[in-house]
């Protein structure tokens, strides 16, 4: 809709109010401005038609402003002929916010536009010199965001340098030290979290699990899965320092799908509640579980595989079966009493020829191994992290010719392919740290539960049996059918031991003579990487 009217008293205007940060919360910034803004549109004998509010909302960081989306769209319909705010920085901090009003102004003909500030008077965007008055202060404010911007980044820089804690919201777990400015371990909640991450390597406790038992131990009654694995998988309970540049964070989040953007990692000055190897294996944990089970109903619940098409078999009372609902073939069943009795015999035996359960364990046909120890990679990566440093300075400086871009292709994808089977190799060896943990914890727990009845110690059990085998698989009777009249012990094909794949554990001979990665370096390399090979646990 398009205005002709000059401006008069009376026009329709609305008041536009902004705070960036509301750290209380209560909106007592925007009441303020609101008192002054109702107080300058009396004065100026105009008739308020809408107060728009925006608390706790920033103008700067690119996000999108669902106010000043409003104001935008009463200007185009010709709603009002005028905005009154405390200062110009309310409605803009951004010369592109400013242009943007230009537009739509010119675009839709509308005349006697004004703006009325408490700090800076009357401001008319139709005439040359009241758009270029605009303009300055838009300037001026930009500067000033930006000048703001970069203090704050060289303070988080200095903060970063010194491990220290950047402060906001307390970190879970911590709690204030007795310097401003530092964090320790709070007497309470640190040992429930080293608690919970025992529970959870092992395999006794699931996130749901592990929120529940913080929510009843600790102060911290409200948390959430979510948020507990966050706190695991982050760098704070380990004490380290994770640094992304803000310029880095707002791009990252302006994109169409944003990801998990890596940061730098520094030992930090507070003291760590968990230590970096449990990091590396929760890393592989939750990322596999990402959401808690349930109690089983039965023993070998989620465990027995069709072994025909693979599909996990349901459960009744009298047998499993692999089910069409579920994806399956419908072609296998089984006693579940025959079975059930079969594979706690077969458990047993297995605890009892093992029962060093960090020596001697049988992994996919290769010979018994003893506890594992991870690999040193950390200095390889770097220097291949070097190697990619110095392609790209040769290549900038045109040393590699006129085919410089193929051959700089070459080369990185050859380093990329290295790194990748680097990696690949860690994340088999923090998978066989994890069995073994569990296989030691099922010999601790299996003679106390093995005769127990009851429903949680059924589920012990459940998972006891998942922690020392990595499949159980129910194949045809031998006469072709999917069920005999006897129960065939031979139709069950268990594995036992196995971690994760065969190929997983070819150690390439070229990766000798490596040095001790240092703990930064380490979780910088597992949590990169992590994400992208996993196992079943």
């Amino acid at each position: 809709m398009t205005s002709s009217q000059a401006h008069s008293p009376g026009d329709p205007v609305a008041i536009y109010l902004r705070i960036s940060s509301d750290r209380t919360g209560d909106g007592e910034g925007v009441a303020r401005q609101l008192v002054d803004c109702e107080r300058l549109a009396k004065q100026r004998g105009l008739n308020v038609i809408k107060v728009i509010r925006e608390n706790d909302v920033s103008a700067y960081n690119g996000k999108r402003r669902k106010g000043f989306e409003v104001l935008k769209l009463m200007i185009e319909e010709g709603k009002i002929m005028g905005v009154v705010a405390y200062d110009s920085d309310r409605i803009y901090r951004a010369v592109s916010d400013l242009e943007a009003l230009l537009k739509i102004i010119e675009e839709h003909a509308v005349t006697g536009f004004t703006m009325y500030s408490v700090t800076a008077g009357k401001i008319d965007f139709n005439t040359p010199q009241g758009r270029m008055t605009a303009r300055l202060f838009a300037t001026v404010a930009q500067y000033e965001v930006d000048h703001k911007a970069q203090r704050q980044v060289s303070a988080h820089e200095a903060i970063f340098a010194r491990g220290g804690w950047s402060g906001g919201r307390l970190p879970l777990g911590y709690q204030l030290g007795e310097r401003v400015g530092e964090i320790e371990p709070d007497p309470v909640s640190a040992p429930v979290i080293q608690h919970i991450a025992a529970e959870m390597i092992t395999g006794r406790m699931t996130i749901t699990a592990a929120t529940k038992y913080l929510r009843e131990n600790t102060r911290h009654k409200f948390t959430k899965p979510v948020a507990l694995k966050g706190a695991l998988r982050g760098p704070t309970l380990y004490g380290l320092r994770e640094y992304i540049p803000a310029k880095v964070r707002r791009k990252n989040e302006k994109a169409k799908t944003p990801i998990k953007v890596p940061g730098t990692l520094k030992k930090a000055a507070w003291e760590p509640i968990l230590d970096t190897d449990d990091r590396a294996k929760l890393m592989i944990i939750l990322k596999e579980i990402p959401r808690g089970r349930p109690l089983s109903r039965s023993l070998l619940a989620g465990l027995m595989q069709c072994g025909l098409c693979g599909t996990l078999m349901g459960y009744s009372k009298t047998t499993y079966k692999c089910n069409f609902s579920t994806g399956g073939c419908a072609k296998i069943s089984v006693s579940t009493t025959g079975v059930e009795k079969h594979v706690m015999a077969e458990v047993n035996k297995f605890l009892a020829v093992h029962s060093s359960p960090l020596n001697g364990i049988q992994y996919a046909g290769k010979p018994p191994v003893s506890a594992p120890t991870r690999r040193d990679v950390a200095s390889e990566l770097t220097a291949i992290a070097e190697k990619r440093k110095q392609y790209m300075s040769l290549e900038a400086e045109g040393l590699f010719g006129n085919d410089g871009g193929v051959e700089l292709r070459r080369l990185l994808k050859q380093l990329k392919a290295q790194e990748e089977e680097i990696n690949f190799l860690v994340v088999g060896e923090i998978n066989a740290e994890i069995k073994a943990e569990r296989e030691a914890e099922a010999h601790r727990v299996w003679a106390s539960i093995a005769k127990d009845q009851s429903q949680e110690a059924l589920a012990m059990k459940n998972q006891t049996i998942r922690n020392v085998t990595s499949s159980i698989k129910v194949m045809p009777s031998a006469k072709g059918t999917s069920s005999g009249p006897k129960f065939e012990g031979s139709r069950v094909k268990i594995t036992f031991g196995q971690i994760v794949e065969e190929e997983d554990f070819v150690v390439d001979q070229r990766l000798v003579d490596l040095n001790t990665p240092s703990d930064e370096n380490f979780l910088q390399m597992a949590r990169d990487n992590a994400e992208r090979h996993g196992s079943k646990y």
